[in-house]
C-alpha cells in the first residue's frame, strides 16, 4: 500500500542573490555611470548576461537619471567585461541613457532569488527540485528548514546544499542532501 507523499511540500525561497554595489554619484566621461553604461567588476559583470532582470535599488538616495528605486531592469548587453547596459523599458532593443549621477556610493542591483521545491515522506526530506535557478549569486545560498513537527520536539532539520553553474545560478543537477531530517507533518524550506 502507497500512502503517498509530497503532502504540503510548498515552494522554497532560497536567500538572496548577493547585491551588486556601485558608486552611483560617480557621473561622467571616466566614471562609473557614463551616457548608458555602468561600470562594475569584471566579477560583478561576468554573473550579468542579456536578458537577465535586475532590480535597482539607489540605497535610499537620489536615484540614477533614468533609473526608478526598486524597480526590474532587464541587461541589455555587456559591452566590456566591466560594463553593462540597460534596455530601456519603453523603447525595447535599446539602452536608458542616464541623465544624472545619483546621490552616494551605496547603489545596488540585485538579481533573481531562486525558488525551490522540496518533496518529503513519512516525516523526512526526499528531494530538492530547483523552479527557478536564478542569478547573480557568488556563494552558495543558504537554504534552512522549518515546519510543523509530527509531535513536540520531534522535528530534526534536513541539512542540504544546491551549488553553483558558472553563471551563478543554482544547478538542477548538483543538489546534495546530507541529512533527510525527521518528525515533520509539513516542511518549509527558506
Amino acid at each position: 500500500v502507497d500512502g503517498g507523499k509530497s503532502y504540503n511540500s510548498p515552494t522554497g525561497l532560497v536567500s538572496a542573490p548577493t547585491r551588486i554595489v556601485f558608486d552611483g554619484s560617480s557621473f561622467g566621461f571616466g566614471n562609473t555611470v557614463f551616457n548608458d553604461t555602468i561600470t562594475l567588476t569584471e566579477a560583478q559583470v561576468s554573473s550579468l548576461q542579456a536578458g537577465d532582470i535586475v532590480t535597482y535599488d539607489s540605497g535610499d538616495l537620489l536615484s540614477i537619471g533614468g533609473l526608478t528605486n526598486g524597480d526590474s531592469y532587464t541587461i541589455l548587453d555587456t559591452p566590456s567585461s566591466t560594463t553593462i547596459r540597460l534596455e530601456d523599458p519603453n523603447n525595447l532593443g535599446n539602452s536608458i541613457t542616464f541623465g544624472n549621477a545619483g546621490g552616494g556610493t551605496n547603489h545596488g542591483f540585485t538579481g533573481e532569488t531562486a525558488t525551490v521545491t522540496f518533496t518529503k515522506t513519512d516525516g523526512r526530506l526526499e528531494s530538492i527540485s530547483v523552479v527557478e535557478p536564478g542569478f547573480g549569486y557568488t556563494s552558495i545560498p543558504a537554504i534552512t528548514f522549518a515546519g510543523v513537527e509530527q509531535s513536540l520536539g520531534s522535528g530534526i532539520a534536513p541539512v542540504a546544499s544546491i551549488a553553483l553553474d558558472s553563471l551563478g545560478r543554482l544547478d538542477r543537477d548538483n543538489i546534495t542532501i546530507t541529512s533527510e531530517g525527521s518528525g515533520w507533518s509539513s516542511l518549509f524550506g527558506t
